[in-house]
């Protein structure tokens, strides 16, 4: 035991020294590379600030577990503090430190100092989007002489566009409903930053992710065709070719999808090869509680942590050249509330009622579809077919597959979760510049596995309300705690 403590020291002593020197090295050469950033959004940003600013990025660095500290220095020699957040060695948003410049740092106060920390950031960079991204949510409102939301931004951008606004002072300011921050210049202009104060700054910051990630691609697709063209003048091997000559990944889902994501997939056709309806909804759903009606079929399972069902409702149908199955779409509209099979509700209330109206039939068919995955039933219910879609597969490592038709891709996972249960739920619908997006949240697990296949995935209706963009993340074999 005397020995054991002797070597824990010696060993915590080695440590304690070992990340003092790479501290000491990280403290003197570290400058962010594009593979140092979560996605291209970020990176793009990190750049325009940069020369915005006539800044070099190769400075000293402090670190921390949760972000990187940097002081830069203008040609005025002011100082500029800027943080960069950062979670498995990646930067994922980064700010101007305003902290300093408020009299009141409570915690409840930090986080809205923090999250206005970014909008500065993106006030003194480069690029207007930068900016109006940030404030695309509903709930923040952005106030500037006189002027509101979209009208104060561009008379803000237009102001400072050419030159930066050096922070001065923050006051915290509560107007009705709204919390936020009123910022003052060196020049004595100031803004202010509102937020509701019911409202959570997590889902905010989440929803500016989302964002992120659907500019992000569209940056990837711009750096694609700008490499395929200098390929084509070399005349080299197409670039999807060489894009996924990668490792292979430890995760076989990953492995799976890269190898077959771009080869056509084909419904089963069986509509006349099922002689007994009721042996083949038995033999697809073995472990689910089946009922039924007429000729209405319930299939019931239990839900994976209380939210997230699997429940599916289908109707039979005996056509000339055999059988069909269709979803059954019926539900009750309680205030904004949609209740569906078994008293399953989404949430709709930051929706107008005629856009309510259009979309609440739809949402059955879009819960039946996913939950059928795995199952042969998804060869009678799969819809959705040409939607373009964007598949980020976060494995060993982040890698973004664009698919030319969500069908696809699902009837690709339907193969490769034979013999799973598959939950789906929906939720955070909101209108945003005119279009409304919704996301889904799925999980796939083979019964006895502790580890679950887990989806995130963002929808966008056109003004037909129908599916025109989809981005899934997928993240493979998530440990169930």
């Amino acid at each position: 035991m005397f020995l054991q403590g002797v070597m824990s020291n010696k060993m915590k002593f080695f440590l304690i020294v070992f990340f003092i020197l790479l501290n000491l090295i990280m403290l003197h050469s570290f400058e962010p590379h594009e593979d140092d950033f979560k996605n291209s959004y970020q990176y793009e940003l990190y750049r325009s600030w940069l020369l915005q600013n006539h800044l070099k990025p190769n400075i000293p660095a402090v670190f921390s577990e949760q972000n990187i500290v940097k002081e830069f220095k203008l040609a005025s020699l002011k100082s500029i503090i800027v943080q960069y957040d950062w979670k498995n060695w990646e930067i994922f948003e980064q700010r101007e430190d305003i902290l300093k410049y408020c009299s009141l740092r409570s915690d409840e106060v930090k986080k809205y100092l923090e999250f206005s920390g970014s909008l500065i950031y993106r006030l003194n960079s480069g690029e207007k989007f930068y900016l109006e991204d940030y404030l695309t949510s509903e709930s923040i409102l952005l106030k500037f002489n006189e002027l509101k939301k979209s009208e104060a931004l561009d008379s803000l951008w237009n102001l400072y566009s050419e030159k930066r606004f050096c922070t001065k002072l923050v006051e915290i300011i509560s107007v009705d409903s709204h919390i936020g921050l009123k910022i003052i210049s060196e020049e004595n202009v100031y803004f202010s930053v509102l937020f509701p104060k019911s409202d959570n700054l997590t889902n905010l910051a989440k929803e500016l992710k989302l964002i992120e990630e659907v500019k992000s691609q569209e940056i990837s697709k711009l750096k694609k065709i700008k490499k395929k063209e200098e390929l084509i003048k070399k005349r080299q091997k197409p670039i999807k070719k060489k894009i996924f000559k990668r490792k292979e990944s430890t995760y076989k889902l990953v492995n799976f999808i890269k190898e077959n994501f771009d080869e056509q997939q084909q419904r089963e056709l069986l509509h006349n090869k099922i002689e007994n309806p009721q042996k083949f909804i038995n033999k697809e759903f073995p472990n689910f509680e089946i009922s039924r009606t007429k000729n209405i079929y319930q299939l019931i399972h239990e839900p994976f942590i209380d939210e997230f069902k699997t429940d599916i409702q289908i109707k039979l149908k005996q056509e000339k050249d055999g059988v069909d199955f269709t979803p059954v779409s019926k539900y009750k509209l309680d205030e904004k509330l949609v209740r569906l099979f078994r008293d399953e509700t989404i949430d709709l209330s930051d929706l107008e009622y005629n856009d309510i109206d259009k979309i609440a039939p739809l949402l059955s068919q879009l819960l039946f579809e996913h939950r059928a995955i795995g199952t042969k039933l998804l060869n009678f219910i799969l819809i959705h077919d040409g939607v373009p879609t964007t598949l980020i597969l976060n494995g060993n490592d982040r890698e973004l597959l664009e698919i030319s038709s969500y069908a696809n891709l699902l009837l690709l996972l339907n193969k490769y979760w034979q013999n799973h249960t598959v939950y789906f739920k929906l939720d955070e619908f909101r209108k945003i510049n005119g279009f409304i997006e919704f996301r889904g949240f799925l999980y796939a697990n083979e019964s006895g596995n502790q580890l679950y296949d887990y989806a995130e995935i963002r929808f966008q209706l056109d003004k037909e309300y129908r599916i025109s963009l989809i981005m899934m993340i997928l993240h493979p074999e998530i440990e169930n705690s």
